[in-house]
């Protein structure tokens, strides 16, 4: 029963607002409304960007329910207010989302800024075991934003972050293992860089002839994707995989993650020889067979990988490249025997 309720909870927590808002809804389609709507649109935009958020927010402000999740409800608020009420009472909607927006963005900016700032102290102050500053930035992006969009967030900021902050070079410890110096990686990340940007140029040239603007869009989605890729590659020089307490962290720069437990692992080896792959053998490189790999670990049972964007995928062998490949399945099997 207890179980129930928990579950249920957020559902009933959401209701509250959501009735207020069909409530002045189906008021907005009454005749009291309809026959005199000047005097009494103000009062309702009034409803629907302050008076509903604020009663959601005491609704949820004691649940696990993310407070932030306050500035969506206002967003659907404005949605609504624009949808019902009559075109000629869209004043004070303009002007809420012509200086309240803005301002509502500021904050939320500021918010991210802080929370942020605050997790790099905390993750420099308390660092625990299989931990980096991308995780402490995926558990804040969590308490900012609920549900998947905090994926996307976690995204963006890692890879400005890894991109264009973080210079700093790693000192690697003896549990941790580099995969990138020879694998080839960043080359092949620099090759897709440089034909973006190629593509970009002759792309933008031949849209120029037909559409300024859609030459425009094209030419920021290419930088766009230029800067992912850049924020991509030097992700992977500051993520090394680790062997702490009997679990193994691998990580890929901020495109894909696993933690596997050694007492899961059944046999690693030492293999250079292409896979067949499909849902039970995974390459952990996202660049698939143009990077090769040298170390392939089989699992007792099915093990989870989580990507970019929230693109998890389950596996039981990986494939995977390693540059102290000796030193890293002589540790892992020295782990083993200890085990048995």
């Amino acid at each position: 029963m207890i179980k129930t309720i928990k579950r249920i909870q957020p559902i009933l927590l959401f209701s509250i607002p959501f009735l207020l808002l069909f409530s002045l809804y189906i008021f907005t389609q009454s005749p009291q409304y309809l026959t005199n709507p000047d005097t009494i649109s103000s009062y309702l935009v009034l409803d629907l960007l302050l008076t509903i958020p604020f009663v959601y927010y005491l609704v949820i402000r004691k649940s696990k329910i993310p407070n932030a999740t306050v500035v969506p409800m206002i967003f659907l608020g404005l949605v609504l207010g624009y949808y019902t009420l009559p075109i000629e009472q869209h004043h004070y909607l303009d002007l809420f989302k012509q200086f309240g927006l803005p301002i509502i963005e500021m904050v939320v900016f500021i918010t991210v800024i802080i929370k942020v700032r605050n997790a790099v102290k905390s993750f420099k102050a308390n660092k625990t075991e299989g931990t980096d500053f991308y995780n402490v930035l995926k558990t804040t992006c969590q308490e900012i934003i609920p549900g998947k969009m905090s994926i996307f967030l976690l995204s963006e900021i890692s890879v400005i972050y890894y991109g264009f902050f973080n210079w700093k070079k790693p000192l690697i410890k003896d549990n941790e293992f580099t995969y990138h110096k020879k694998s080839g990686s960043p080359a092949l990340f620099g090759a897709l860089i440089f034909i973006v940007l190629i593509e970009t140029i002759s792309m933008h040239i031949v849209l120029l002839q037909w559409s300024h603007l859609a030459a425009i869009i094209l030419s920021i989605l290419s930088v766009y994707t230029g800067l992912q890729l850049f924020g991509f590659s030097r992700s992977l020089s500051k993520r090394p995989t680790s062997i702490e307490n009997n679990v193994l962290y691998l990580r890929y720069g901020i495109l894909n993650e696993a933690s596997i437990k050694i007492e899961d692992v059944e046999s690693i080896e030492l293999n250079r020889k292409t896979l067949k792959y499909d849902d039970s053998i995974r390459k952990f490189s996202l660049l698939g067979d143009l990077e090769s790999h040298n170390v392939v670990i089989r699992c007792k049972n099915t093990q989870k990988m989580e990507g970019i964007y929230g693109i998890n995928k389950t596996f039981t062998t990986l494939a995977l490249h390693v540059d102290e490949k000796e030193r890293f399945k002589s540790m892992i099997d020295n782990a083993l025997k200890e085990l048995t």
